[in-house]
């Protein structure tokens, strides 16, 4: 693992470590494993040669992370499965104040979002 990748790692679970890794919602680009819609991946790409690294790294980071739905895109389909919500052509409203979906339980942490290089009081960026 390279040294900003390492870095990268160490800086969300420090951040995550300070909400006791608990949040209302996930917002990434990519899945964890768990949630991968193997059915719509392309028939012409060698999954063996894919790297899912980030995928593996966010699969660690959800089996220890509470959270209520985990949002993603990358496959471009719109589905849910378990706990997550994959977006494609589909918009979903998220009022960090708690009127979505369910009460925000962890109001003074409501979000986590793995995917860009700002920080704010609501969101972990990377």
């Amino acid at each position: 693992m390279g040294t900003i990748i390492r870095r990268v790692t160490a800086y969300v679970a420090e951040k995550l470590d300070t909400v006791n890794w608990k949040v209302d919602y996930v917002f990434s680009h990519t899945a964890p494993l768990l949630y991968e819609p193997k059915e719509l991946f392309l028939d012409f790409i060698d999954q063996k040669k894919v790297d899912k690294s980030t995928e593996k790294w966010l699969s660690e980071i959800e089996k220890q992370l509470t959270y209520h739905t985990w949002y993603f895109g990358h496959y471009h389909g719109n589905r849910t499965m378990g706990r997550s919500k994959m977006l494609y052509e589909e918009i979903q409203v998220v009022d960090v104040m708690g009127s979505f979906l369910h009460p925000m339980k962890y109001l003074t942490t409501s979000m986590v979002l793995i995917t860009g290089a700002r920080i704010t009081r609501y969101c972990i960026n990377i």
